[in-house]
């Protein structure tokens, strides 16, 4: 089954009981309100992991006057699609990858496509969460969208349909499918693949159509998306990490009143831990799951990969200032 084909809007909203079942009373009384949320992912992917995190909190915070009805599964369009509607106001909020459809906007998030620039968990939040996060913030507010969290979706892996990947020389030759910003063109070129991209929502049927031979996406999404059903090779790359930014559109949260806003943005920051430690903790029972339905996982040769993507910064360095990558590879 294409998990990405279902026609499903979700309203994640309890009215009753929301005093009773959390203990306290709301901080705030605020006016009734309805937030059209939007996301490519499926009911189990970690955009709805956040989803889940986010509206017990939202619904406690706001007595159950703020709700979400939110659209999983690309029914409102590509990660681009979905971006591009919260900056004009036609969503709400969304949630996309970072360094995948926003670059179009802002460029220098390319910088979280470099492979292996990102240690570990650790480091990558201290980025985020830090003052380099702040900046990117800031120029996504310039266009439209005001961050108001980051969530995780986790280290990336390859994926092919029968082909084992254990260094760069296993993927020559392949398509692979990859998000369209240059930082991905240039990391697949690198490896000897042949980058081709495809919106999230249409990868499933790419796979299974042999439009392309594999893919790269955290062990949340392959199980989440069901890519194993499609792909029975699983490399443990880790060469890149995606953040998923929560983002409201600047028309819309401009049009709000200040204890809305106030409540939306304690309520998503809350979220934040949550959603980030459920979506750590799936990762190895994740690997044990795709075992069970016949995917192979291989430890790579990391080593090879690095080299083999070293000058991969140097591909952008036109939009993404070298000192950029010098600070985040910096940051303790």
């Amino acid at each position: 089954m294409n998990p990405i084909l279902m026609a499903v809007m979700v309203s994640l909203s309890v009215v009753f009981g929301v005093g009773s079942a959390w203990g306290a009373a709301p901080a705030v009384k605020v006016d009734p309100l309805t937030i059209k949320f939007a996301h490519a992912g499926s009911l189990t992917h970690p955009y709805s992991v956040g989803i889940q995190k986010l509206t017990p909190i939202l619904e406690k915070n706001s007595g159950g006057a703020i709700k979400l009805q939110v659209f999983c599964c690309a029914q409102l369009g590509s990660e681009r699609e979905l971006a591009e509607g919260t900056r004009l106001g036609t969503i709400d909020v969304t949630s996309v990858a970072a360094e995948g459809a926003l670059p179009a906007w802002v460029p220098e998030l390319q910088v979280l496509g470099l492979p292996f620039l990102i240690r570990d968990r650790a480091h990558v939040y201290k980025v985020l969460d830090g003052p380099i996060g702040k900046e990117f913030e800031a120029k996504l507010e310039a266009q439209g969208l005001h961050v108001l969290g980051w969530w995780e979706l986790g280290f990336r892996n390859m994926t092919t349909k029968g082909k084992p990947i254990r260094e760069p020389a296993d993927l020559k030759g392949l398509k692979m499918r990859v998000q369209e910003a240059k930082v991905w063109l240039g990391l697949m070129r690198a490896l000897g693949a042949i980058p081709t991209p495809i919106p999230f929502g249409e990868l499933y049927n790419a796979l299974q159509q042999g439009v392309v031979d594999g893919q790269e996406n955290p062990i949340v999404t392959v199980v989440s998306m069901k890519f194993y059903e499609v792909q029975k090779q699983v490399g443990l790359t880790e060469h890149t990490y995606t953040a998923l930014p929560v983002m409201a559109s600047k028309k819309w949260w401009d049009g709000l009143k200040p204890d809305q806003r106030q409540v939306i943005a304690e309520s998503v920051k809350a979220s934040v831990a949550e959603q980030r430690k459920t979506v750590a903790g799936q990762v190895d029972e994740g690997i044990k799951f795709l075992k069970t339905q016949g995917v192979t996982i291989t430890e790579v040769d990391k080593g090879k990969f690095m080299e083999a993507t070293k000058e991969v910064p140097n591909l952008i360095a036109d939009q993404v200032p070298p000192e950029l990558v010098r600070r985040i590879r910096e940051t303790r």
